[in-house]
């Protein structure tokens, strides 16, 4: 963990941010795949709160 956080801090938060991207790509992908394409239009209406 110390060599994690070792890191320049530029470093780190270019990993999150591409953390981040990855993760929403996923899900992105996950969406498609498991969602049938003619409910996909109510998807951002069941996810906002």
């Amino acid at each position: 963990m110390n060599s994690l956080t070792s890191l320049p801090a530029v470093a780190l938060v270019v990993g999150g941010l591409l953390l981040a991207l990855l993760v929403a790509a996923a899900a992105r992908i996950g969406v498609r795949a498991l969602v049938p394409a003619g409910e996909r239009d109510r998807v951002p209406q069941i996810a906002t709160p």
